[in-house]
């Protein structure tokens, strides 16, 4: 299973919002075989919103192991920012090898990046697991803002009927992300997302 095939999936959606449970229900229908639980921490968000944990178990010995994660998020944060943070921690379940943080200074790095505006983030620069971050960020945003769902509210939007404070809250995202996809880049960015084949 591809981040593609999920965004694909969820672009068609126009019911909000996207229930995270759901996009977990889609990938173990393809063929994502993993015990995922939610668990709600501590965390320094200056660092760190959220991470996943993944690990094998043998429930009797000679037998094969079972895959089980975890994805950790901050109790401190808004529920739209919970959501964000659950999902794209979700996609990191199929992310290839070697595009996985593993140490302290990759995740203070991918943090840093993150927490830029979208204008200031340098792709080019960044290396290739903080861009997997980056990437995975933008796919749930697409599955959590389904893009169907975006052009259905496009012109009341734009005639003024609707607020971004409405459109975030009805997705149950945060504002700032909900403005983006609002803009005209979206399209574009929801398109590489498309053809890239995560």
């Amino acid at each position: 299973m591809r981040a593609s095939d999920i965004l694909g999936h969820f672009s068609a959606k126009v019911d909000a919002p996207v229930d995270v449970n759901d996009v977990l229900a889609f990938m173990r229908d393809g063929g994502v075989e993993c015990d995922v639980s939610f668990i709600e921490v501590e965390l320094d968000t200056e660092i760190l919103l959220g991470q996943y944990q993944k690990f094998y178990v043998r429930p009797v010995p000679y037998a094969d192991p079972e895959a089980y994660a975890n994805i950790y998020y901050a109790k401190q944060m808004t529920r739209d920012w919970q959501r964000l943070v659950c999902c794209k921690e979700l996609l990191h379940l199929i992310d290839r090898d070697g595009h996985k943080a593993t140490t302290p200074d990759q995740i203070r790095k991918n943090a840093e990046h993150i927490g830029l505006p979208i204008q200031l983030r340098d792709f080019d620069a960044q290396d290739p697991i903080a861009n997997t971050d980056t990437i995975a960020e933008f796919f749930a945003l697409g599955i959590l803002f389904p893009l169907a769902a975006r052009a259905a509210l496009m012109d009341p939007f734009k005639a003024g009927k609707l607020k971004i404070d409405d459109i975030a809250r009805f997705f149950d995202i945060p504002k700032q992300k909900a403005s983006f996809v609002m803009t005209p880049n979206w399209e574009s960015v929801h398109a590489n997302l498309m053809k890239m084949g995560l």
